[in-house]
């Protein structure tokens, strides 16, 4: 599969459109908040739950740091919340501003393992990879609609202390080093299977748009040979009805041409044997016939 951005590969590739993209923004800036409150209550706990005296002032600058980021990406999500949402607006800079806060939320939390592990008791250490883990698998499904930001993220929160952890004197720090890199990636491939889901999810919305439209492009024109079709129907009546009026109109001046004499309109020779026979069948029904022969 290829980035957020790009198609994933396929027999019948879909393209991404910008409704694709907002769709993918909407849904990571609307799981966003949940993430920040667990973001932030994850490292006030760990900033304040543990009493290390040396690195404390350290904790705190790094705790102040975090909570800017938090602040700064709360700001923007009300900003796409109040004003862009269900609006076609500019994915570019959203997405910006998004991958911005996540990359300075994955250098904080870099920071904090590689600065202050050497401060760690095994408690303060072991909890701190408890919190930094479920961190990261909540990351897998808040951030699947991006791989890049489900891999920078997962990455910087388990990748430097499990690394720290791997060189450390102790065993015990050792496995959980180890334990913190297979974490790690299980969590990269759970988030490519979420990925993929959230990409077909989406490409089967566009398709169920698509469809929806190509059926009321099809209805209208449905409807508009319809129409044609009703008034082609309509020019047929009036040609037929003007068709026989002409016949009987034809008709009657055949017979009037063949009856009658052009110029004195009189009864001419085949019109008048005409009316004779018709008057001698007349006279026979109603037995007239010698009046008529005497006239």
């Amino acid at each position: 599969m290829k980035s957020f951005d790009k198609q994933r590969g396929s027999t019948s590739p879909i393209p991404i459109t910008p409704q694709m993209q907002r769709d993918m923004i909407d849904m990571l800036n609307s799981n966003m908040f949940t993430g920040l409150a667990m973001t932030f209550g994850a490292f006030l706990g760990l900033t304040f739950g543990f009493d290390t005296e040396a690195e404390q002032s350290s904790k705190i600058w790094l705790f102040i740091a975090m909570s800017t980021v938090i602040l700064l990406r709360f700001a923007d999500g009300l900003y796409w919340l109040t004003r862009l949402k269900g609006t076609e607006y500019n994915v570019r800079p959203v997405k910006f501003r998004f991958a911005i806060g996540v990359y300075l939320a994955s250098a904080v939390w870099a920071l904090y393992s590689t600065l202050l592990y050497s401060t760690m008791n095994p408690v303060e250490l072991a909890t701190t990879m408890v919190v930094l883990g479920a961190m990261a698998g909540g990351a897998a499904s808040v951030l699947a609609p991006s791989k890049v930001f489900v891999f920078v993220y997962t990455t910087s929160l388990l990748v430097p202390i499990s690394i720290r952890a791997l060189f450390d004197d102790d065993r015990n720090f050792v496995v959980l080093g180890i334990l913190g890199l297979i974490f790690c990636v299980g969590i990269l491939v759970s988030a490519l299977r979420y990925h993929r889901f959230f990409f077909d999810t989406v490409s089967l919305r566009y398709k169920n748009n698509r469809l929806v439209e190509q059926m009321q492009d099809d209805r209208k024109e449905t409807a508009k040979i319809n129409a044609m079709l009703r008034k082609s129907n309509e020019q047929l009546d009036d040609a037929n009805a003007n068709l026989e009026d002409e016949v009987e109109k034809r008709t009657a001046d055949i017979f009037r041409l063949s009856n009658r004499d052009p110029l004195t309109n009189l009864l001419n020779r085949n019109g008048l044997f005409k009316q004779l026979n018709t008057l001698i069948a007349v006279s026979y029904t109603h037995l007239t016939l010698p009046t008529i022969c005497s006239v």
